[in-house]
C-alpha cells in the first residue's frame, strides 16, 4: 500500500529506495515500528523536496495506522505545500489528515461520553 513512489527514489540512491520498499512491506505486514524506522532513515539523505514530502506522508500514514492521530497530523503538517508535490500526493495527504482529525474527534467524543455516564452514575 505505501511506498507508492519508491521506484522514483531509485534515481537518488538505491539504498534509500530499498529502505522505502522495505518500509512499505513492513507496513503491509503491520510491523509499524520497523516501518517507521526504515522510512526515517532516508530523510537524512539528499532528497528532492517532493521525495521528502512522500516519505513524510508515509511516516504520517504509519502513525495514523497506529492510532497516533496527533503525531500523524504533526507529520502531515510538516509537508511543504510548494515543494512540487503531485496532485495525487496532496489528495492523499488531505484525505489522511482529515481521517486523523476525525479519529481524534471521535476518540474525544467517546471519552467525554464515558465521563458523563460516570458522573450520572455517581
Amino acid at each position: 500500500m505505501l511506498g507508492w513512489m519508491a521506484s522514483l527514489l531509485e534515481a537518488v540512491d538505491d539504498s534509500e529506495s530499498k529502505m522505502v520498499r522495505e518500509a512499505a512491506e513492513f507496513f503491509d505486514a503491520k510491523r509499524y515500528d520497523q516501518s517507521l524506522e526504515n522510512y526515517r532513515k532516508p530523510l537524512a539523505g539528499r532528497l528532492e523536496g517532493w521525495q521528502k514530502a512522500v516519505i513524510i506522508y508515509d511516516i504520517g500514514t504509519v502513525l495514523l495506522a497506529q492510532g497516533k492521530w496527533q503525531e500523524a497530523i504533526s507529520q502531515f503538517n510538516t509537508i511543504e505545500q510548494g515543494a512540487n508535490n503531485s496532485p495525487l500526493l496532496l489528495r492523499r495527504l488531505y484525505t489522511n489528515k482529515a481521517l486523523a482529525y476525525f479519529q481524534m474527534a471521535k476518540s474525544l467524543g467517546e471519552k467525554s461520553k464515558s465521563l458523563s455516564i460516570k458522573k450520572a452514575i455517581f
